[in-house]
């Protein structure tokens, strides 16, 4: 691909990114939460098992962005591929003759752009062409019922209130300081708009084929096709009012890019997303408050949770809430 046909192409993906991916200072919501098990919430606040004030430097607190082809949900997973599946064929349809004049094409697995365009839209699938992606969730609700049901063990464990523009501006994979893009989306629950997004976003594409006649890659193309299946949603669920934090990861070097753990549901793959702080004395990520579920006992377990909490420098910033007063689920 030509330099500038990449730089049209990487405008137009922003230009899309940019209707459910504000930039840091544009976010309207100051917080997000993030709903977790007691087990998980260990993890996530002592990375080492235990505290450690005394350490230097101290371990640095991680989030688990995990498989999006692992999610509970198979439907999160199909939903947007059928809506992809069908405006791809309208697509055809409505530009069959322009497409079929387009020449050119890099790593197209048909005969032709308009070929590959057909197959896609009859079997486009979000886990594959060589791209995967990791996802952790938050939720613009402090309180939820669904929230505490399906991520914090039924009530019994917490909701961590993370500072939204530093979840958008300074989050990174794999302990690269430098490197490891993590994007903070918006979850868009509304078909209309989630037709309208990936029209668009073929449209654009059409537009960049019309004046070059050359095509992107068929990763490029399949891969924006696959983020809007990260952050489309089916209405019944707008409720939740859910962003996603997600990063992506070449399959080639995917041995390399994750690490796994046991969990109730099986082996859970995961990435490490890390605070980009550059201060070794800070390692945390941006929680600015801790709110125990409507059933977590933990407040009664003979000070463990003061000593857990309190006892340790790392959290010294951190508000420790009354518990959730939602009552039992």
């Amino acid at each position: 691909m030509s330099d500038d046909l990449r730089v049209g192409y990487l405008d137009l993906i922003n230009r899309i990114r940019g209707q459910y991916s504000p930039k840091p200072t544009s976010i309207l919501v100051e917080h997000l939460y993030h709903f977790t098990s007691t087990q998980g919430f260990i993890g996530i606040m002592l990375p080492e098992g235990r505290p450690s004030p005394s350490k230097y430097p101290p371990p640095r607190q991680y989030l688990r962005a995990c498989l999006f082809s692992g999610f509970k949900d198979a439907h999160e997973v199909s939903y947007g591929a059928r809506l992809i599946r069908e405006e791809l064929s309208k697509f055809v349809a409505d530009n069959e003759q322009e497409l079929g004049a387009i020449e050119g094409g890099v790593g197209l697995p048909g005969d032709s752009l308009l070929e590959w365009i057909r197959l896609l839209a009859r079997t486009f699938d979000p886990l594959g062409y060589g791209l995967t992606f990791f996802v952790t969730c938050f939720s613009e609700k402090r309180d939820h019922h669904g929230q505490w049901q399906e991520y914090a063990d039924e009530g019994q464990g917490f909701s961590l209130q993370f500072s939204a523009s530093d979840l958008a501006e300074n989050m990174t994979v794999d302990d690269d300081p430098h490197g490891g893009k993590v994007t903070l989306a918006k979850v868009q629950y509304y078909e209309d708009e989630q037709r309208a997004l990936i029209r668009s976003y073929l449209d654009g594409c059409l537009s960049i084929w019309r004046n070059d006649g050359i095509v992107v890659e068929s990763h490029d193309l399949a891969s924006q096709l696959k983020e809007f299946c990260i952050v489309f949603k089916d209405h019944r669920y707008s409720d939740e009012s859910e962003w996603r934090l997600f990063t992506d990861v070449n399959l080639r070097s995917f041995e390399s890019s994750f690490e796994a753990f046991s969990c109730s549901s099986g082996l859970s793959i995961y990435r490490k997303v890390f605070a980009r702080t550059g201060n070794p004395e800070r390692p945390n990520l941006p929680i600015t408050e801790v709110l125990p579920g409507p059933e977590n006992r933990s407040l009664h377990m003979n000070g463990v949770f003061a000593l857990l909490l309190k006892g340790s420098v790392y959290f010294q910033d951190v508000i420790i809430a009354k518990p959730s007063s939602l009552g039992t689920l």
